[in-house]
C-alpha cells in the first residue's frame, strides 16, 4: 500500500515540480503491478520507506520499527479513504447526471441541484455597511458570552 499512497502523493508533487517525475514513473510501475496482483518491485517500496525513516534511524533507532508500522497503517488509511471518496464522487456525479441532483433522497441538500437555484441579492452593500456588519456580528458574539 505504500507504493499506491506514494503514487498519489507523487502525482500531485510532479504536477508542481519536474524533479518528482522519475519517482512517479517508478511508483506507476509498482502500482500497475500491485493492481494486477503481481508482486511489486520491492526496491521502490523500500526506497520510499527508507527515505522516510532514515532521519528517525539516526536520532533514535528504537523508534524505527513502530514508525514503520505507523507508516504502513497511514498508507492503508490513505488508500482506503481514496477509494471511498472516489466512490462517493462517482455516485454523486451519476446522480447529478441521471436525476439532476447529487442526493436523490434529499434534493434540497445538494447545492448543484437544478431545483435549488443560487439567489444573489440585487442590492450590493456599500463599503461602510460591509465594514460595519462584521463588527456587529462580533459584538453579538462577545455579548452572548
Amino acid at each position: 500500500m505504500v507504493c499506491i499512497a506514494a503514487f498519489v502523493v507523487l502525482l500531485v508533487l510532479s504536477a508542481v515540480s519536474a524533479k518528482y517525475r522519475t519517482l512517479l514513473r517508478r511508483a506507476w510501475g509498482c502500482v500497475s503491478r500491485k493492481v494486477t496482483f503481481r508482486p511489486c518491485d520491492t526496491t521502490f517500496r523500500e526506497d520510499v520507506t527508507n527515505s522516510l525513516l532514515a532521519p528517525l534511524a539516526l536520532r533514535s533507532p528504537r523508534l524505527v520499527r513502530p514508525a514503520s508500522i505507523a507508516l504502513e497503517a497511514t498508507a492503508w488509511v490513505m488508500v482506503l479513504s481514496l477509494v471511498v471518496s472516489g466512490y462517493i464522487v462517482a455516485q454523486s456525479g451519476l446522480n447529478l447526471v441521471a436525476y439532476g441532483t447529487c442526493n436523490k433522497q434529499n434534493p434540497q441538500a445538494c447545492s448543484l441541484s437544478a431545483t435549488q437555484g443560487c439567489s444573489i441579492d440585487a442590492q450590493t452593500p456599500s463599503f461602510w455597511e460591509s465594514v460595519e456588519r462584521p463588527r456587529r456580528v462580533w459584538k453579538r458574539v462577545l455579548l452572548a458570552r
